[in-house]
């Protein structure tokens, strides 16, 4: 049995059943399913197999590849297309898309460091520059101002 033709849910089904991680409700369901799929318990048996293969630790024992593995593999290899058949636009579209996400964060760096190098220089100020635009006359005339604004509404007709 293949893997392409047993569900996720089944084959995670078959692995609890061999690991005897099923409840007593679950295992008579499951071996009632077992009688009646004769892929079913080719995949079963599969998995007992390499489950006692790990469990002997046997590593010079590899399990036999299933019937037609070999020509499913090559099968597979053959359908895909050969390095000289590829070309630019066939390209994986993900080393594009990082191609050009390396290239805008280079783009970016370099606009930060050239923008720092400006502002460090001096010869590009920044917003506040640390001057008053107001002489001292005038700011002691607001501050005069706002005084007066204070004593009224704290003590109104009072003074």
């Amino acid at each position: 049995m293949t893997e392409q033709e047993l569900k996720d849910e089944v084959r995670l089904l078959a692995s609890r059943y061999v690991d005897e991680e099923l409840d007593d409700r679950e295992v008579v369901k499951f071996e009632a399913r077992l009688a009646a799929e004769p892929k079913l318990r080719e995949f079963v048996a599969e998995l007992r197999d390499d489950r006692a293969w790990f469990a002997a630790g046997k590593a010079e024992a590899p399990p036999t590849p299933s019937e037609g593995f070999k020509a499913r593999v090559l099968r597979d290899v053959h359908r895909l297309p050969r390095a000289e058949e590829l070309s630019d636009e066939q390209a994986p579209a993900q080393t594009m898309a990082f191609e050009v996400a390396c290239r805008r964060i280079m783009v970016a760096a370099a606009l930060l460091i050239g923008i720092g190098l400006l502002v460090f220089g001096g010869l590009l100020h920044t917003a506040d520059s640390g001057k008053l635009d107001a002489s001292p006359a005038e700011i002691q005339r607001k501050m005069e101002e706002l005084d007066a604004v204070i004593l009224e509404r704290a003590f109104g007709d009072r003074r």
